[in-house]
């Protein structure tokens, strides 16, 4: 089997190569670099996990109240509705 040759004027006629990577992170600014640091930790499955477990909680403990912390839509009406039956009746 014959070696491997090149071709007697083969020369590398071009710039050094550089690594655009490094290039690239050069160029962010501070804003950049802190919405990177943001979305890495808020896309991450740790988070997303403890937030789904946190919102259960809370739903969970909404839900086992017996009185409602704040005055819905139905709780305003029922009451006007039983004033007006107490106001009609005497």
């Amino acid at each position: 089997m014959k070696a491997l040759a090149f071709p007697k004027p083969f020369l590398h006629d071009h710039p050094q190569v550089e690594n655009v990577n490094r290039i690239d992170e050069q160029r962010l600014t501070f804003g950049h670099r802190a919405a990177d640091r943001v979305t890495g930790l808020m896309g991450s499955w740790k988070f997303i996990l403890i937030q789904s477990g946190i919102l259960m909680v809370w739903i969970t403990r909404s839900t086992r109240r017996r009185k409602p912390r704040f005055a819905s839509c139905w709780t305003i009406w029922s009451r006007r509705t039983a004033r007006s039956r107490r106001s009609i009746a005497s």
